[in-house]
């Protein structure tokens, strides 16, 4: 079984172009990539070789599309969503269903990601989520630049509880979620509710003595 999940859904939905496609597999992830890079004449690249996460690359004249595999966590597709960051992101289609008429129908949302993106807002799969991966924290306000959309109080909430934790991410993660942000138009804005939510400070603590010069 395998489905077409994640950002790649969202930005379909959202009109928006993607050059990254994620599959989550349930079963041999690995053994997927390799049938697919081989129809494709690519290679299969490792990324998370733990969590079974394998990448194809195929170029053509018009660029290059990243797609990964990735096994299923939790034991099937709903836990698998259920374990995702936001609910826009925690979408997923049946692989084989993708293009046909009415594909739309045949959706997964257990965390009403669509009336989300309807109403163009990030909002946490849960608590246990951003704080698993707290990276998630700064994700979201790079998603809320990138998209335009607000995050819910419910999840600055969170964010703020969480903020501290940001600091146990990997430099070069933060890095690039920062980068994205500050390549969007809105950069200045989410700067401020970065900052409104404390996150400002905790991406750069020598902030913190300027408030009282």
């Amino acid at each position: 079984n395998a489905w077409l999940v994640g950002g790649f859904l969202r930005d379909a939905l959202l009109g928006r172009p993607t050059s990254d496609v994620d599959i989550a597999v349930q079963g041999d992830a690995k053994g997927l990539a390799v049938t697919f890079a081989q129809a494709h004449g690519s290679s299969v690249f490792p990324l998370d070789v733990e969590r079974g996460t394998f990448r194809v690359v195929l170029k053509s004249s018009k660029g290059k599309i990243d797609f990964d595999f990735s096994r299923t966590q939790g034991g099937g597709i709903l836990p698998d969503l259920q374990r995702r960051d936001f609910t826009i992101n925690a979408l997923a289609l049946p692989l084989l269903t993708w293009g046909a008429p009415g594909w739309r129908k045949e959706l997964i949302d257990p965390t009403n990601g669509l009336a989300d993106l309807k109403a163009r807002r990030i909002r946490q799969v849960s608590a246990k989520g951003l704080q698993e991966d707290p990276l998630r924290l700064l994700r979201a306000y790079r998603f809320s630049a990138e998209l335009n959309f607000a995050v819910t109080k419910e999840t600055q909430v969170d964010i703020r509880r969480l903020g501290p934790r940001l600091r146990r991410s990997a430099p070069e993660r933060v890095r690039e979620e920062l980068l994205r942000l500050l390549a969007t138009p809105r950069a200045a804005d989410t700067l401020a509710e970065l900052d409104r939510v404390g996150l400002l400070c905790v991406l750069f603590p020598e902030l913190e003595p300027m408030r009282r010069t």
